[in-house]
């Protein structure tokens, strides 16, 4: 699971320079110098909280999450658009 993006499952590339990032689950912005082919990226924060085993313990179990009402098949489930957040925050 290391090698392979969260949010799609396809391959991380690894880049000589370092860009920014938008998190695919918390919206974050940093700078990496790793990221999905397809572009994805989750950043420090989220990794580092055992996200990574959670969704795949959950992803595995065929439970139905209850933010999104079924079981999950990719991490990008998960990720909230941000409008959902910044309304949630204002009310």
């Amino acid at each position: 699971m290391k090698d392979e993006c969260l949010i799609c499952g396809a391959p991380l590339e690894y880049l000589n320079h370092e860009v920014v990032g938008e998190c695919a689950v918390c919206h974050k912005k940093e700078h990496s110098k790793t990221r999905c082919v397809k572009g994805h990226y989750v950043c420090s924060d989220c990794h580092t909280r055992g996200i990574d085993a959670i969704i795949a313990i959950s992803m595995g179990c065929g439970i139905a999450c209850p933010f999104i009402g079924r079981p999950l098949t990719r991490i990008g489930d998960l990720s909230i658009p941000r409008t959902r957040v910044t309304r949630n925050l204002l009310t």
